[in-house]
């Protein structure tokens, strides 16, 4: 990661906001929330000095100890940096 873009994930982490991780590579920024009311503050957070390009609902998969596998709904924002 370049010192750039290591500069804008710290501040997007010390934002106070709910969310579940928050991923900086190249120009792109995606931002996983378990809302829909989440994302949309930080869509709205975002646009400020960004492009966003989607507010989404997926599923993650998380695996338990017992090896069983959980679909779990969550709100993806992705944004470009222009």
């Amino acid at each position: 990661m370049t010192a750039p873009i290591k500069k804008i994930q710290a501040i997007l982490e010390s934002i106070d906001l709910p969310r579940r991780e928050i991923k900086c590579y190249g120009s792109q920024i995606m931002i996983t929330c378990a809302g829909r009311q989440s994302a949309e503050k930080w869509a709205a957070l975002v646009a400020k000095f960004a492009r966003v390009r989607n507010v989404f609902e997926t599923v993650d998969e998380v695996r338990t100890n017992g090896g069983a596998i959980n679909y779990v709904p969550v709100w993806r924002v992705a944004g470009v940096i222009a």
